[in-house]
């Protein structure tokens, strides 16, 4: 029975847990330096530098306040994103979350 009761315990401490590790993304300062003209099933879509690495990314998030409808590069912003998993994920994709201009 104490066995049990040890068992339940760690079990609820243990969702206690892990349910408050939520990861928080912060804005970090990037630059849309242009559009990836390549042709592949992982390409296309805008290029994104962080700290000097590039992603793409296939869109902006509907609450951004500007697009890239004849947009001048480079543009500097602040961006919040997670990176994208599944096929493409070699090719540094990722899914921005929060986007402004700078």
């Amino acid at each position: 029975m104490k066995n049990n009761i040890k068992k339940l315990y760690f079990v609820l401490f243990s969702c206690l847990v892990l349910g408050s590790c939520t990861k928080k993304y912060e804005l970090v300062e990037a630059k849309i330096t242009g559009m990836d003209a390549r042709k592949c099933f992982c390409c296309g879509g805008s290029i994104l530098l962080i700290n000097n690495t590039e992603y793409l990314f296939s869109g902006l998030p509907a609450d951004a306040d500007f697009n890239l409808d004849n947009a001048v590069y480079p543009i500097n912003v602040e961006v919040q994103y997670v990176k994208e998993v599944g096929n493409c994920a070699d090719f540094n994709r990722i899914i921005i979350q929060k986007i402004t201009k700078k």
